[in-house]
């Protein structure tokens, strides 16, 4: 682990530092200028805050940073600091430059306590994954050793999550023999969809089983986020839905040019990159949600996002790093999965 890992310069773009942040182990960043003067920090909670005040990622890293960081003078360094709850302590000389960091022994804390409801949509055909699918249904695919599905009720174990709900219809039997034989140590409901509803009408199915705040999942998707604080956030907002966004960067790599309306050029990009929000199929949900949904239709759950938005009801978005979102949902990508999976073991 060297100090140049956690260094980042203050020329650098919002996504280009999150790329940089991705890469740390100790979701921290410090931000030095041309001579290695430190300017300020960075952590994903300051790229989120960034992203929901509509910030540009391609906007200079100091527009999202704090630029006011804790630090403490070489001088002045003892072996027992006080990090104050903080994850780094940067100990700079007298041109405040960066000679060494001091991370927290903290680093391991347990997960926050959520204990609410997890909801996962099983029942699709997986058609994209064709033909694993020709054999097994999606929530049944392997990945290593563990189904999908089994990681990512894995993933919500750690924060005290027993109560799991699962919505079925293609091959619904062979899920249930399969779960039928495992030793859990968890609840598992299983709701019967008799025909095809979508990702959202399928949820009208849990009308009047979901007593407070649930989390829904596609059984294709793995997020590597702090579902305490995305919950947490989404009551904050008062929202009835929160969307788990993932930030994409795309690079067209080409040379772009727009045109007047006389078929002049007015401006050329070379190789430009644009950056959007993309929802990654996880979600927090209230239970006035459902009461939104139509009975016995065929409905997406982003139609019922739309008419709650029309409606002037309360939909966030709680974003992560590109790099946090596995999707199953094609082949290419669940090799990307199935490779995360590896470095975990």
């Amino acid at each position: 682990m060297n100090l140049s890992d956690f260094v980042i310069s203050d020329t650098l773009s919002v996504i280009k530092a999150m790329e940089q942040l991705d890469k740390s182990s100790k979701g921290v960043l410090f931000i030095c200028n041309g001579s290695d003067i430190l300017e300020g920090c960075i952590t994903d909670g300051d790229i989120r805050r960034f992203i929901l005040r509509g910030g540009d990622l391609t906007h200079n890293i100091m527009n999202a940073a704090n630029q006011h960081p804790k630090f403490c003078y070489e001088a002045e360094y003892t072996s027992d600091i006080d990090f104050q709850h903080l994850k780094c302590i940067p100990v700079v000389n007298e041109k405040k430059q960066i000679v060494s960091l001091h991370f927290s022994n903290e680093t391991l804390r347990p997960h926050a306590q959520l204990n609410i409801p997890i909801v996962i949509m099983a029942g699709g055909k997986g058609t994209r994954l064709k033909p694993f699918t020709d054999v097994l249904p999606k929530p049944l695919i392997p990945i290593r050793d563990r189904t999908i599905t089994e990681h990512i009720i894995d993933q919500f174990l750690q924060y005290d999550c027993d109560d799991f709900w699962m919505i079925v219809n293609h091959s619904k039997a062979l899920i249930k023999a399969y779960f039928g034989e495992l030793d859990k140590s968890y609840h598992l409901t299983f709701v019967d969809e008799e025909k095809p509803l979508g990702t959202g009408g399928g949820l009208v199915l849990l009308k009047g089983k979901m007593p407070s705040t649930f989390i829904l999942s596609n059984c294709d998707v793995l997020i590597e986020c702090d579902y305490a604080k995305a919950v947490a956030y989404h009551k904050e907002k008062h929202n009835i839905i929160t969307v788990v966004c993932a930030v994409k960067n795309i690079v067209i790599p080409y040379g772009t040019v727009r045109l007047d309306n006389d078929g002049k050029i007015f401006e050329f990009s070379e190789k430009p990159e644009f950056s959007f929000l993309t929802s990654t199929g996880l979600y927090i949900i209230e239970p006035e949600f459902l009461s939104m949904i139509p009975e016995d239709t065929l409905i997406h759950i982003t139609d019922v996002i739309q008419m709650c938005i029309d409606q002037g009801k309360s939909v966030g978005a709680f974003p992560v790093s590109q790099n946090a979102w596995y999707d199953m949902g094609q082949m290419e990508e669940m090799e990307k999965m199935i490779k995360w999976k590896a470095t975990q073991y």
